[in-house]
Protein backbone atom coordinates (compact mmCIF):
# COMPACT_ATOMS: atom_id res chain seq x y z
CA UNK A 1 0.00 0.00 0.00
CA UNK A 2 2.86 2.32 0.78
CA UNK A 3 4.18 1.73 -2.56
CA UNK A 4 1.44 2.07 -4.19
CA UNK A 5 1.25 5.73 -2.08
CA UNK A 6 4.69 6.87 -3.51
CA UNK A 7 4.13 6.03 -6.84
CA UNK A 8 1.00 7.77 -7.16
CA UNK A 9 2.66 10.74 -5.10
CA UNK A 10 5.40 10.83 -7.85
CA UNK A 11 2.53 10.38 -10.88
CA UNK A 12 0.89 13.53 -9.38
CA UNK A 13 4.02 15.02 -9.16
CA UNK A 14 4.65 14.74 -12.91
CA UNK A 15 1.72 15.26 -14.22
CA UNK A 16 1.70 19.27 -11.94
CA UNK A 17 4.68 19.89 -13.28
CA UNK A 18 3.53 18.44 -17.13
CA UNK A 19 0.99 21.09 -16.67
CA UNK A 20 3.21 23.73 -15.73
CA UNK A 21 5.75 23.05 -18.72
CA UNK A 22 2.33 23.25 -21.27
CA UNK A 23 1.49 26.25 -19.30
CA UNK A 24 4.41 27.77 -19.78
CA UNK A 25 4.62 26.93 -23.62
CA UNK A 26 1.02 28.39 -23.96
CA UNK A 27 1.93 31.26 -22.63
CA UNK A 28 5.68 31.80 -24.62
CA UNK A 29 4.45 30.31 -27.71
CA UNK A 30 4.31 32.93 -30.91
CA UNK A 31 1.42 30.55 -31.90
CA UNK A 32 -0.95 31.94 -28.71
CA UNK A 33 -1.81 34.82 -28.08
CA UNK A 34 -4.33 34.42 -24.96
CA UNK A 35 -2.30 35.11 -22.32
CA UNK A 36 -2.74 38.61 -22.07
CA UNK A 37 -5.76 39.20 -24.49
CA UNK A 38 -8.31 41.39 -22.98
CA UNK A 39 -11.35 41.58 -25.84
CA UNK A 40 -14.85 42.54 -25.21
CA UNK A 41 -17.75 44.87 -26.54
CA UNK A 42 -18.41 48.22 -24.69
CA UNK A 43 -22.11 48.34 -23.73
CA UNK A 44 -24.51 49.21 -25.84
CA UNK A 45 -27.40 52.06 -26.19
CA UNK A 46 -29.61 51.58 -28.96
CA UNK A 47 -31.12 55.06 -29.24
CA UNK A 48 -27.95 56.85 -30.28
CA UNK A 49 -26.42 57.02 -33.40
CA UNK A 50 -23.02 56.31 -34.42
CA UNK A 51 -20.61 58.27 -32.50
CA UNK A 52 -19.34 61.78 -33.51
CA UNK A 53 -16.14 61.65 -31.84
CA UNK A 54 -14.68 59.82 -29.31
CA UNK A 55 -11.56 60.38 -26.88
CA UNK A 56 -9.80 58.35 -23.83
CA UNK A 57 -9.77 59.99 -20.57
CA UNK A 58 -7.96 58.53 -18.19
CA UNK A 59 -9.12 54.68 -17.48
CA UNK A 60 -13.22 55.95 -19.51
CA UNK A 61 -13.56 56.13 -22.91
CA UNK A 62 -16.00 59.41 -23.81
CA UNK A 63 -18.16 59.63 -26.56
CA UNK A 64 -20.16 62.27 -28.14
CA UNK A 65 -23.52 60.64 -29.76
CA UNK A 66 -26.31 61.98 -31.06
CA UNK A 67 -30.25 60.72 -30.79
CA UNK A 68 -30.97 58.40 -33.55
CA UNK A 69 -34.77 59.81 -33.66
CA UNK A 70 -36.41 62.51 -31.93
CA UNK A 71 -39.36 62.43 -30.79
CA UNK A 72 -42.93 64.38 -31.62
CA UNK A 73 -42.03 68.11 -31.58
CA UNK A 74 -38.46 67.91 -30.97
CA UNK A 75 -36.50 70.86 -33.33
CA UNK A 76 -32.76 70.12 -31.43
CA UNK A 77 -30.58 67.31 -32.14
CA UNK A 78 -30.08 66.20 -28.91
CA UNK A 79 -26.43 64.80 -28.45
CA UNK A 80 -25.12 62.64 -25.42
CA UNK A 81 -22.04 62.24 -23.49
CA UNK A 82 -21.48 58.53 -22.74
CA UNK A 83 -18.53 57.47 -20.73
CA UNK A 84 -17.44 53.98 -20.78
CA UNK A 85 -15.25 52.17 -18.83
CA UNK A 86 -11.92 50.51 -20.07
CA UNK A 87 -11.67 47.65 -17.49
CA UNK A 88 -14.59 45.54 -18.66
CA UNK A 89 -16.87 47.97 -21.34
CA UNK A 90 -19.73 49.22 -19.03
CA UNK A 91 -21.75 52.41 -19.17
CA UNK A 92 -20.70 55.00 -16.48
CA UNK A 93 -22.81 57.68 -17.19
CA UNK A 94 -24.93 58.55 -20.02
CA UNK A 95 -26.41 62.01 -20.27
CA UNK A 96 -27.85 64.66 -22.68
CA UNK A 97 -25.14 67.20 -23.05
CA UNK A 98 -25.94 71.25 -24.06
CA UNK A 99 -23.73 72.59 -27.37
CA UNK A 100 -24.93 75.63 -27.54
CA UNK A 101 -28.47 77.68 -27.60
CA UNK A 102 -31.97 75.75 -26.59
CA UNK A 103 -33.96 74.08 -29.32
CA UNK A 104 -31.27 74.70 -31.77
CA UNK A 105 -29.27 72.35 -33.79
CA UNK A 106 -25.13 71.98 -33.59
CA UNK A 107 -22.75 70.08 -35.54
CA UNK A 108 -19.82 68.86 -33.92
CA UNK A 109 -16.71 69.67 -35.36
CA UNK A 110 -13.68 68.63 -33.15
CA UNK A 111 -13.26 66.86 -29.98
CA UNK A 112 -9.61 66.89 -28.24
CA UNK A 113 -8.28 66.79 -24.32
CA UNK A 114 -7.03 70.27 -23.42
CA UNK A 115 -5.08 69.82 -19.94
CA UNK A 116 -7.53 68.43 -17.44
CA UNK A 117 -10.54 69.31 -19.84
CA UNK A 118 -12.25 67.99 -22.67
CA UNK A 119 -13.37 70.79 -25.89
CA UNK A 120 -16.10 70.32 -28.05
CA UNK A 121 -16.43 72.88 -30.67
CA UNK A 122 -19.45 72.87 -32.51
CA UNK A 123 -21.16 75.32 -35.53
CA UNK A 124 -24.48 76.18 -35.39
CA UNK A 125 -26.72 74.22 -38.43
CA UNK A 126 -29.40 77.21 -38.31
CA UNK A 127 -30.16 80.49 -38.74
CA UNK A 128 -26.28 81.87 -38.38
CA UNK A 129 -24.34 78.43 -39.71
CA UNK A 130 -21.39 80.33 -39.04
CA UNK A 131 -21.87 81.03 -35.45
CA UNK A 132 -19.52 78.72 -32.92
CA UNK A 133 -19.36 77.74 -29.74
CA UNK A 134 -17.27 75.70 -26.96
CA UNK A 135 -17.78 73.51 -24.35
CA UNK A 136 -15.96 72.82 -21.71
CA UNK A 137 -16.31 69.55 -19.78
CA UNK A 138 -14.51 69.40 -16.51
CA UNK A 139 -15.31 66.36 -14.65
CA UNK A 140 -18.99 66.48 -14.27
CA UNK A 141 -19.03 69.71 -15.11
CA UNK A 142 -20.22 71.55 -18.48
CA UNK A 143 -19.82 75.37 -19.43
CA UNK A 144 -20.68 76.70 -23.02
CA UNK A 145 -19.47 79.74 -24.70
CA UNK A 146 -20.89 81.90 -27.00
CA UNK A 147 -19.68 83.77 -30.01
CA UNK A 148 -20.52 87.49 -28.14
CA UNK A 149 -21.98 89.18 -31.35
CA UNK A 150 -22.89 87.21 -34.76
CA UNK A 151 -25.35 88.27 -36.74
CA UNK A 152 -24.07 88.32 -40.52
CA UNK A 153 -24.75 84.87 -42.78
CA UNK A 154 -22.68 83.57 -45.25
CA UNK A 155 -22.90 80.09 -47.27
CA UNK A 156 -19.79 78.38 -46.41
CA UNK A 157 -17.86 75.93 -47.82
CA UNK A 158 -16.40 73.19 -45.20
CA UNK A 159 -15.08 74.67 -42.30
CA UNK A 160 -12.05 73.74 -40.70
CA UNK A 161 -10.73 74.21 -37.16
CA UNK A 162 -8.02 73.79 -34.89
CA UNK A 163 -7.17 73.02 -31.20
CA UNK A 164 -6.74 75.63 -28.60
CA UNK A 165 -3.47 76.97 -27.81
CA UNK A 166 -3.68 79.14 -24.99
CA UNK A 167 -7.34 80.33 -25.08
CA UNK A 168 -7.31 80.70 -28.79
CA UNK A 169 -7.76 78.57 -31.61
CA UNK A 170 -8.11 79.44 -35.44
CA UNK A 171 -11.10 78.50 -38.23
CA UNK A 172 -11.15 79.28 -41.66
CA UNK A 173 -14.13 79.38 -43.89
CA UNK A 174 -13.63 79.09 -47.91
CA UNK A 175 -16.20 80.56 -50.06
CA UNK A 176 -16.70 80.08 -53.47
CA UNK A 177 -17.89 82.29 -56.07
CA UNK A 178 -18.79 81.91 -59.52
CA UNK A 179 -18.34 83.99 -62.93
CA UNK A 180 -16.04 84.67 -65.48
CA UNK A 181 -13.14 83.59 -63.10
CA UNK A 182 -14.15 81.19 -60.59
CA UNK A 183 -12.24 81.84 -57.28
CA UNK A 184 -12.58 81.42 -53.39
CA UNK A 185 -12.28 83.59 -50.19
CA UNK A 186 -11.08 81.54 -47.56
CA UNK A 187 -11.52 83.31 -44.03
CA UNK A 188 -9.44 83.09 -41.59
CA UNK A 189 -11.09 83.56 -38.45
CA UNK A 190 -9.44 84.07 -34.38
CA UNK A 191 -11.57 82.86 -31.91
CA UNK A 192 -10.60 83.40 -28.57
CA UNK A 193 -12.27 82.60 -24.73
CA UNK A 194 -13.26 85.92 -23.03
CA UNK A 195 -14.64 85.40 -19.76
CA UNK A 196 -17.67 83.80 -20.21
CA UNK A 197 -18.09 84.25 -24.61
CA UNK A 198 -16.42 84.18 -27.13
CA UNK A 199 -14.27 86.72 -29.51
CA UNK A 200 -14.30 86.51 -32.82
CA UNK A 201 -12.27 88.30 -35.09
CA UNK A 202 -11.26 88.02 -38.90
CA UNK A 203 -7.73 88.28 -39.45
CA UNK A 204 -7.12 87.23 -42.74
CA UNK A 205 -8.89 87.27 -46.10
CA UNK A 206 -7.24 84.81 -48.73
CA UNK A 207 -8.36 84.98 -51.80
CA UNK A 208 -7.05 81.94 -54.39
CA UNK A 209 -8.26 81.97 -58.27
CA UNK A 210 -7.32 78.70 -59.42
CA UNK A 211 -8.97 75.51 -60.01
CA UNK A 212 -11.72 73.94 -58.29
CA UNK A 213 -10.67 72.73 -54.42
CA UNK A 214 -11.86 69.44 -54.43
CA UNK A 215 -9.99 69.29 -50.52
CA UNK A 216 -7.98 71.20 -48.57
CA UNK A 217 -6.28 70.89 -44.65
CA UNK A 218 -4.98 73.05 -42.31
CA UNK A 219 -2.08 73.49 -39.24
CA UNK A 220 -0.83 75.79 -37.46
CA UNK A 221 1.49 76.31 -34.63
CA UNK A 222 2.44 79.42 -32.09
CA UNK A 223 3.80 81.19 -35.29
CA UNK A 224 2.07 80.13 -38.13
CA UNK A 225 -1.44 79.09 -39.17
CA UNK A 226 -1.03 76.87 -43.02
CA UNK A 227 -3.77 76.56 -45.99
CA UNK A 228 -3.03 73.44 -47.97
CA UNK A 229 -5.55 73.48 -50.70
CA UNK A 230 -6.00 70.44 -53.10
CA UNK A 231 -6.73 71.40 -56.15
CA UNK A 232 -8.43 69.09 -59.08
CA UNK A 233 -9.87 71.41 -61.47
CA UNK A 234 -10.98 68.81 -64.53
CA UNK A 235 -12.46 66.36 -62.05
CA UNK A 236 -15.63 67.63 -62.65
CA UNK A 237 -15.10 68.60 -66.27
CA UNK A 238 -16.50 66.90 -69.72
CA UNK A 239 -14.23 66.03 -72.39
CA UNK A 240 -11.53 66.87 -70.42
CA UNK A 241 -8.00 64.55 -71.61
CA UNK A 242 -6.84 64.32 -67.42
CA UNK A 243 -7.44 65.51 -63.89
CA UNK A 244 -3.68 66.48 -62.52
CA UNK A 245 -3.85 67.81 -58.93
CA UNK A 246 -1.85 70.82 -58.23
CA UNK A 247 -1.31 71.27 -54.39
CA UNK A 248 -1.26 75.44 -53.36
CA UNK A 249 0.24 76.44 -49.96
CA UNK A 250 -0.25 79.60 -48.09
CA UNK A 251 1.66 79.70 -44.55
CA UNK A 252 0.29 82.86 -43.28
CA UNK A 253 2.65 84.54 -40.40
CA UNK A 254 0.13 84.94 -37.15
CA UNK A 255 2.00 88.16 -36.08
CA UNK A 256 2.17 90.18 -39.04
CA UNK A 257 -0.25 88.49 -41.24
CA UNK A 258 2.87 87.76 -43.89
CA UNK A 259 1.87 85.00 -46.18
CA UNK A 260 4.62 82.27 -48.00
CA UNK A 261 2.92 80.60 -50.69
CA UNK A 262 4.32 77.27 -52.60
CA UNK A 263 2.70 75.83 -55.61
CA UNK A 264 3.28 71.44 -56.16
CA UNK A 265 2.22 70.12 -59.47
CA UNK A 266 1.29 66.55 -59.74
CA UNK A 267 0.99 63.74 -62.00
CA UNK A 268 -1.65 62.14 -60.25
CA UNK A 269 -5.30 63.13 -58.69
CA UNK A 270 -5.33 62.91 -55.02
CA UNK A 271 -8.38 62.91 -53.07
CA UNK A 272 -10.08 62.27 -49.41
CA UNK A 273 -7.10 64.07 -47.35
CA UNK A 274 -6.60 62.81 -44.06
CA UNK A 275 -4.21 63.99 -41.56
CA UNK A 276 -2.44 63.19 -38.56
CA UNK A 277 0.50 64.31 -36.42
CA UNK A 278 4.05 62.43 -35.18
CA UNK A 279 6.59 63.97 -32.82
CA UNK A 280 5.64 67.30 -33.87
CA UNK A 281 5.23 66.68 -37.35
CA UNK A 282 2.27 67.35 -39.92
CA UNK A 283 1.49 64.62 -42.29
CA UNK A 284 -1.44 64.27 -44.64
CA UNK A 285 -2.87 61.11 -46.70
CA UNK A 286 -4.31 60.91 -49.93
CA UNK A 287 -6.29 58.61 -52.12
CA UNK A 288 -4.29 58.33 -54.93
CA UNK A 289 -5.63 57.82 -58.55
CA UNK A 290 -4.18 58.11 -61.97
CA UNK A 291 -4.98 60.89 -64.08
CA UNK A 292 -7.44 59.25 -66.13
CA UNK A 293 -9.66 58.70 -62.99
CA UNK A 294 -12.92 60.80 -63.12
CA UNK A 295 -14.94 59.63 -60.35
CA UNK A 296 -14.32 61.27 -56.99
CA UNK A 297 -16.26 58.49 -55.35
CA UNK A 298 -14.14 55.46 -57.13
CA UNK A 299 -12.45 53.89 -54.40
CA UNK A 300 -8.70 52.96 -55.09
CA UNK A 301 -6.15 50.78 -52.96
CA UNK A 302 -3.13 53.18 -53.09
CA UNK A 303 -2.90 55.93 -50.58
CA UNK A 304 0.16 58.40 -50.46
CA UNK A 305 1.62 59.78 -47.60
CA UNK A 306 3.01 63.66 -47.41
CA UNK A 307 5.34 65.06 -44.61
CA UNK A 308 4.70 69.01 -43.78
CA UNK A 309 7.18 71.33 -42.28
CA UNK A 310 5.76 74.21 -41.00
CA UNK A 311 8.57 75.97 -40.17
CA UNK A 312 10.33 75.46 -43.99
CA UNK A 313 6.53 75.86 -45.48
CA UNK A 314 7.98 72.18 -47.09
CA UNK A 315 5.63 69.48 -48.25
CA UNK A 316 7.33 66.39 -49.49
CA UNK A 317 6.12 62.66 -50.69
CA UNK A 318 7.13 60.05 -48.17
CA UNK A 319 6.09 56.77 -48.96
CA UNK A 320 3.44 55.43 -52.15
CA UNK A 321 1.45 52.45 -50.19
CA UNK A 322 -0.73 49.82 -51.92
CA UNK A 323 -3.02 47.59 -50.20
CA UNK A 324 -4.75 44.44 -51.05
CA UNK A 325 -7.93 45.93 -51.35
CA UNK A 326 -10.20 49.12 -52.65
CA UNK A 327 -10.38 51.29 -49.10
CA UNK A 328 -12.76 54.61 -48.31
CA UNK A 329 -9.88 56.13 -45.64
CA UNK A 330 -12.15 56.88 -42.39
CA UNK A 331 -9.12 58.39 -40.59
CA UNK A 332 -5.66 57.73 -39.35
CA UNK A 333 -4.84 57.18 -35.82
CA UNK A 334 -1.51 57.51 -34.33
CA UNK A 335 -0.75 55.18 -30.94
CA UNK A 336 1.70 57.04 -28.99
CA UNK A 337 2.11 53.86 -26.63
CA UNK A 338 3.50 51.99 -30.14
CA UNK A 339 4.28 54.42 -32.30
CA UNK A 340 2.46 52.94 -34.88
CA UNK A 341 -0.03 54.44 -37.00
CA UNK A 342 -3.36 52.94 -37.73
CA UNK A 343 -5.15 53.68 -41.13
CA UNK A 344 -9.18 52.69 -40.54
CA UNK A 345 -12.16 53.28 -42.46
CA UNK A 346 -13.98 50.28 -45.22
CA UNK A 347 -12.84 48.33 -47.88
CA UNK A 348 -14.18 46.63 -50.92
CA UNK A 349 -13.31 43.39 -50.48
CA UNK A 350 -15.75 42.08 -53.91
CA UNK A 351 -14.13 44.04 -56.48
CA UNK A 352 -16.66 46.43 -56.55
CA UNK A 353 -16.94 49.93 -55.37
CA UNK A 354 -19.15 52.25 -53.39
CA UNK A 355 -20.10 53.98 -56.22
CA UNK A 356 -21.93 50.79 -57.56
CA UNK A 357 -23.70 50.86 -54.37
CA UNK A 358 -22.20 47.55 -52.63
CA UNK A 359 -21.40 46.75 -49.48
CA UNK A 360 -17.76 47.37 -47.60
CA UNK A 361 -16.44 45.92 -45.15
CA UNK A 362 -14.46 47.10 -42.00
CA UNK A 363 -10.91 47.67 -42.90
CA UNK A 364 -7.86 48.55 -40.57
CA UNK A 365 -4.15 48.47 -41.66
CA UNK A 366 -1.20 49.04 -39.17
CA UNK A 367 1.73 51.48 -40.15
CA UNK A 368 5.40 51.09 -38.48
CA UNK A 369 7.55 54.12 -37.75
CA UNK A 370 9.34 53.65 -41.00
CA UNK A 371 6.14 53.89 -42.80
CA UNK A 372 5.78 50.09 -43.95
CA UNK A 373 2.85 48.05 -43.95
CA UNK A 374 2.64 45.72 -40.99
CA UNK A 375 -0.13 44.37 -41.73
CA UNK A 376 -3.75 44.76 -43.09
CA UNK A 377 -6.98 43.08 -42.64
CA UNK A 378 -10.88 43.40 -43.16
CA UNK A 379 -14.30 41.68 -41.63
CA UNK A 380 -17.93 41.61 -42.08
CA UNK A 381 -20.45 41.62 -39.21
CA UNK A 382 -23.24 41.19 -41.70
CA UNK A 383 -24.27 39.66 -44.84
CA UNK A 384 -26.88 42.40 -46.11
CA UNK A 385 -25.38 43.80 -49.57
CA UNK A 386 -26.93 47.52 -48.54
CA UNK A 387 -24.87 47.83 -45.64
CA UNK A 388 -21.27 49.67 -45.98
CA UNK A 389 -19.88 48.75 -42.38
CA UNK A 390 -17.55 51.27 -41.61
CA UNK A 391 -15.01 52.32 -38.63
CA UNK A 392 -15.71 55.78 -37.73
CA UNK A 393 -13.15 56.15 -34.92
CA UNK A 394 -9.83 54.43 -33.20
CA UNK A 395 -8.46 54.99 -29.98
CA UNK A 396 -5.92 53.77 -27.85
CA UNK A 397 -5.03 53.14 -24.39
CA UNK A 398 -2.12 50.98 -23.10
CA UNK A 399 -4.13 47.90 -23.33
CA UNK A 400 -5.16 48.12 -27.01
CA UNK A 401 -6.97 49.16 -28.95
CA UNK A 402 -10.83 50.70 -28.55
CA UNK A 403 -12.90 50.53 -32.29
CA UNK A 404 -15.91 52.81 -33.27
CA UNK A 405 -18.18 50.72 -35.67
CA UNK A 406 -20.93 51.19 -37.15
CA UNK A 407 -23.48 50.07 -39.98
CA UNK A 408 -24.91 52.75 -42.49
CA UNK A 409 -27.83 50.75 -44.90
CA UNK A 410 -26.64 52.29 -47.93
CA UNK A 411 -29.70 52.05 -49.92
CA UNK A 412 -32.07 53.68 -47.69
CA UNK A 413 -29.13 56.40 -46.33
CA UNK A 414 -29.77 55.20 -42.22
CA UNK A 415 -26.72 54.72 -39.66
CA UNK A 416 -27.45 52.20 -37.09
CA UNK A 417 -26.15 49.64 -34.86
CA UNK A 418 -23.13 51.57 -33.49
CA UNK A 419 -20.96 50.01 -31.59
CA UNK A 420 -17.52 49.87 -29.78
CA UNK A 421 -14.85 47.31 -29.63
CA UNK A 422 -11.70 46.56 -28.04
CA UNK A 423 -8.93 44.30 -29.22
CA UNK A 424 -5.76 43.76 -28.22
CA UNK A 425 -3.28 44.86 -30.58
CA UNK A 426 -1.38 41.22 -30.50
CA UNK A 427 -4.37 40.68 -32.33
CA UNK A 428 -3.99 42.90 -35.52
CA UNK A 429 0.19 42.03 -35.02
CA UNK A 430 -0.52 38.43 -35.59
CA UNK A 431 -4.13 38.39 -37.27
CA UNK A 432 -3.82 35.51 -40.51
CA UNK A 433 -3.95 37.14 -43.84
CA UNK A 434 -5.56 35.23 -46.76
CA UNK A 435 -3.03 34.36 -49.44
CA UNK A 436 -3.72 32.84 -53.06
CA UNK A 437 -1.35 29.43 -50.92
CA UNK A 438 -4.44 29.64 -48.31
CA UNK A 439 -5.75 26.44 -47.65
CA UNK A 440 -9.34 27.92 -46.07
CA UNK A 441 -10.33 31.14 -45.42
CA UNK A 442 -12.91 31.93 -42.35
CA UNK A 443 -16.05 34.33 -42.04
CA UNK A 444 -17.33 36.37 -40.64
CA UNK A 445 -14.61 37.02 -38.51
CA UNK A 446 -15.33 38.21 -35.40
CA UNK A 447 -18.39 36.34 -35.15
CA UNK A 448 -21.15 35.84 -32.20
CA UNK A 449 -22.77 32.51 -33.62
CA UNK A 450 -21.89 30.95 -36.91
CA UNK A 451 -18.04 30.01 -38.75
CA UNK A 452 -17.73 30.07 -42.14
CA UNK A 453 -15.36 27.32 -44.12
CA UNK A 454 -14.67 27.44 -47.21
CA UNK A 455 -11.64 25.16 -47.97
CA UNK A 456 -9.89 24.60 -51.32
CA UNK A 457 -8.25 20.84 -50.55
CA UNK A 458 -10.66 17.93 -50.07
CA UNK A 459 -10.78 16.15 -47.14
CA UNK A 460 -9.91 17.80 -44.60
CA UNK A 461 -9.77 17.38 -40.62
CA UNK A 462 -10.39 20.65 -38.44
CA UNK A 463 -9.93 21.60 -34.72
CA UNK A 464 -11.16 24.69 -32.62
CA UNK A 465 -8.79 25.43 -29.83
CA UNK A 466 -10.41 28.07 -27.02
CA UNK A 467 -7.34 30.47 -25.29
CA UNK A 468 -6.61 27.90 -22.89
CA UNK A 469 -5.36 25.21 -25.34
CA UNK A 470 -8.38 23.10 -25.11
CA UNK A 471 -9.87 21.47 -28.18
CA UNK A 472 -13.30 22.31 -28.48
CA UNK A 473 -13.93 20.91 -31.49
CA UNK A 474 -12.55 18.03 -33.99
CA UNK A 475 -13.80 16.83 -37.29
CA UNK A 476 -12.26 14.30 -39.51
CA UNK A 477 -12.50 13.54 -42.88
CA UNK A 478 -14.80 16.50 -44.36
CA UNK A 479 -15.80 16.50 -48.10
CA UNK A 480 -17.98 19.56 -47.75
CA UNK A 481 -16.08 22.93 -49.20
CA UNK A 482 -18.49 25.07 -47.69
CA UNK A 483 -18.96 24.46 -44.17
CA UNK A 484 -20.90 26.00 -40.99
CA UNK A 485 -19.79 25.94 -37.48
CA UNK A 486 -21.53 26.19 -34.86
CA UNK A 487 -19.94 28.04 -31.93
CA UNK A 488 -23.20 29.49 -30.03
CA UNK A 489 -22.16 27.63 -27.29
CA UNK A 490 -19.01 29.03 -26.51
CA UNK A 491 -17.82 31.68 -24.64
CA UNK A 492 -16.28 34.56 -26.12
CA UNK A 493 -12.65 35.14 -26.43
CA UNK A 494 -9.59 34.15 -29.30
CA UNK A 495 -9.78 30.64 -30.47
CA UNK A 496 -7.93 28.98 -32.69
CA UNK A 497 -8.78 27.26 -36.08
CA UNK A 498 -6.67 24.66 -37.24
CA UNK A 499 -6.82 22.55 -40.84
CA UNK A 500 -5.02 19.71 -42.20
CA UNK A 501 -4.99 18.81 -45.50
CA UNK A 502 -2.97 16.06 -47.71
CA UNK A 503 -0.08 16.54 -44.87
CA UNK A 504 -0.39 20.40 -44.77
CA UNK A 505 -1.69 22.18 -41.64
CA UNK A 506 -2.62 25.69 -41.21
CA UNK A 507 -4.27 28.13 -38.36
CA UNK A 508 -6.22 31.16 -38.20
CA UNK A 509 -7.56 32.92 -35.42
CA UNK A 510 -11.02 33.80 -34.93
CA UNK A 511 -12.55 36.29 -32.45
CA UNK A 512 -16.07 34.62 -30.74
CA UNK A 513 -18.17 37.42 -29.19
CA UNK A 514 -21.10 37.86 -27.81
Amino acid sequence: MTVNKERYKMNMQKVVLSSIVCLLILICSSNHLYSQQKIFDFGRLNYLNNPNKSIIDGDLLVSLNSKSFLAPGESQFNNYLVRYSLIDGSIQESKPISLGLENESYFVKSMYKNGEDIVIVSKRLELIPNQVTLTKVSGHEIKVYHEKANSYYERILEDKYRPLIGNTFYKIDPTRFWGDVNYQIQKLYKISVDGDSLDKALVYNLKTQSQYTVDYVVYDDANYFTVLNIYNSLLFEEGVDDTLSKFEIYRINKFNLSVDTLIIENEFTYLSAKTFEVNNKFYVAFSKQDSSVKNVYLLDNKITIFEYDIDANKLEKVVDFEFKHKVELENIHYDKYTNRVYFYGNASTNKKTYADLTYSDYWLAEIDNNFNIKNEFSWSWSSLDRLKENIYNLNSDEEGLIISMGEYDITNSIPYKPYFFKMSRDLVTNIDEISDNSLFTVFPNPTSDLINLNSIELPYNLELYDYTGRRVIEQSGIYDKDLRIDIREFPQGIYTLKVESKGVNQSKNVIITK
